[in-house]
Order: C-alpha cells, then structure tokens, then sequence
C-alpha cells in the first residue's frame, strides 16, 4: 500500500512517529516559554499588590475611612 505517508520499503509509521514527535516538542516548547513567562511575573522587583498600596495609603493620611473602605470593597470585588 503507497500513500503520502507511507514508503515503499513499509516505514509509514516511521512518518506518523516524526509528526508526533514534532507536535509534540512544539508543545513542550510553548509549555516552557509560558512557565518562564509566568514566572518573571510573579518576580518583579517593585511590584506591590493593589491592597499594599491602599493600606499605605490609608496609613498615610491621604485618603479618608471612607474612600479606604470603598476602595477596599472595589478591590476585593465586593462592588459599590
């Protein structure tokens, strides 16, 4: 039997393994670079989380109960 995957001498399983093989190191290659990516990310040198910040804020007189309370709401999700 010949076919665009076969060859003549019976390895058309050979073509089937090497396609395999590429998808599947294309996708442990992606894999990689989103791992590393996730990573620096959660590694910035500097970043504060957003309550951080407020709570600084608030300690720091520049806003009032209030706006801290509101804010702390809108931050965690809790809406109005």
């Amino acid at each position: 039997m010949t076919g665009p995957f076969t060859c003549p001498m019976g390895g058309g399983g050979m073509m089937w393994l090497m396609i395999f093989m590429a998808i599947f190191f294309l996708l442990l290659l992606i894999g990689v670079v989103l791992l590393i990516v996730w990573l620096l990310s959660r590694i910035r040198p500097g970043a504060q989380a957003p309550l951080d910040i407020l709570n600084r804020r608030y300690a720091q007189g520049e806003i009032s109960r209030e706006e801290y309370e509101q804010m702390k709401r809108a931050i965690s999700g809790g809406g109005g």
